[in-house]
């Protein structure tokens, strides 16, 4: 799960040296056990998606290889592949639309440095002379593990990280839902924003 098609982009991202990581992260089955809601869960995992790095960034496994080389710990990644929809517009070029439906996990303890570490990655385009930068959305999703298990005393819906793009020619961001079951999170292009624009320029000067 993870490594669903999506068009690659010719560009390249900064670094500060030799790549460590795997080309492929193992992804654990997240581990359900009796659990009949994901917000059972969410005190020991934090949920997420990487689908718009993956579809629409070029990104692939290798920085995540590169974080759990780096760590320092322990830091498995889960997937769960849901009955519902969970975001909308996450569909690949080829058609699959698995990313609607998947979430990403890991431990809690993990996810501040997960996160800062996705954050930190700025991928420059030096044919186009355009610069993009990860950025993340805080947003609520159905709770499918509640829904599965017809648990509708309360509102079902859990809180997930959903990671976009910040580029110097478009932002790619999941954009929020009021109503999570009819009208899922859904991905939106917007403008760029000032910033990134002028990030674009100086590395295009400096590049020239």
């Amino acid at each position: 799960m993870g490594t669903t098609p999506y068009k690659p982009l010719s560009q390249s991202v900064v670094a500060t040296g030799p790549s460590l990581g795997e080309p492929v992260v193992p992804k654990q089955l997240l581990p359900v056990g009796q659990a009949t809601s994901l917000a059972e869960l969410a005190g020991e995992f934090a949920f997420f998606t990487p689908a718009v790095l993956y579809l629409y960034g070029g990104l692939t496994d290798e920085p995540l290889g590169d974080f759990r080389q780096t760590y320092g710990g322990p830091a498995d990644v889960y997937h769960y592949r849901f009955p519902h929809r969970l975001f909308s517009g996450l569909d690949a070029p080829c058609g699959d639309r698995e990313w609607n439906h998947a979430l990403w996990a890991v431990r809690r303890h993990v996810w501040p440095a997960l996160r800062d570490f996705y954050l930190s990655i700025m991928v420059l385009d030096p044919v186009a002379r355009t610069a993009s930068q990860v950025a993340y959305t805080d947003v609520e999703v159905l709770d499918s593990l509640a829904a599965a298990h017809m648990r509708w005393e309360t509102r079902p819906a859990v809180t997930v990280a959903a990671f976009g793009i910040d580029g110097s020619d478009r932002r790619l961001v999941v954009r929020p839902s009021a109503d999570v079951l009819k009208h899922p999170p859904r991905l939106v292009r917007l403008p760029p924003t000032e910033a990134m624009r002028r990030a674009a320029a100086a590395y295009a000067g400096r590049a020239s």
